[in-house]
């Protein structure tokens, strides 16, 4: 990821007061760009609203392939349970405390390697998050909440 694409969120963390309930299930991060989340479990539901690749989400419940999920502003929806990176709790806290890139691009790529030419691992747009591994030949280095690595 090219460092003018980026804006580094210095020592920022996610302080984030959840409401627990009973049939809380579990933690997730937004691993796509943007997924849509539903107001039910199905494509064909209305959606309602959608998150951006690195929130922190809390899992509610389960169903056939897709999830319930709260985002940090507490709105509950469904999502297809390929589109979260689902963790354990050490693993939610350390992303959270971890320092982080922004993206401030309208849509960009992130990379295989430092070079534009190199294979596209993911897209990315404005608002994104992804864990600063540091920089490389110009290019920020970076973790996705899926774990891949890109620049």
């Amino acid at each position: 990821m090219n460092r003018l694409s980026i804006s580094f969120l210095s020592g920022i963390l996610f302080l984030i007061v959840w409401t627990v309930s009973a049939n809380e299930t579990g933690y997730g991060i937004t691993a796509m760009s943007v997924i849509n989340l539903r107001q039910a479990p199905s494509f064909a539901a209305e959606m309602g609203s959608q998150t951006l690749m690195g929130t922190p989400l809390r899992i509610l419940e389960r169903e056939n392939g897709w999830i319930r999920v709260m985002t940090p502003e507490g709105y509950i929806s469904w999502s297809t349970e390929s589109s979260v990176k689902v963790v354990t709790e050490a693993v939610y806290k350390a992303w959270n405390a971890s320092p982080k890139l922004i993206v401030t691009e309208y849509f960009t790529t992130l990379r295989s390697k430092p070079s534009s030419t190199a294979e596209v691992v993911s897209d990315v747009v404005w608002g994104d998050i992804v864990r600063n591994l540091g920089e490389k030949a110009g290019y920020y280095k970076v973790q996705l909440p899926d774990d891949r690595i890109a620049y």
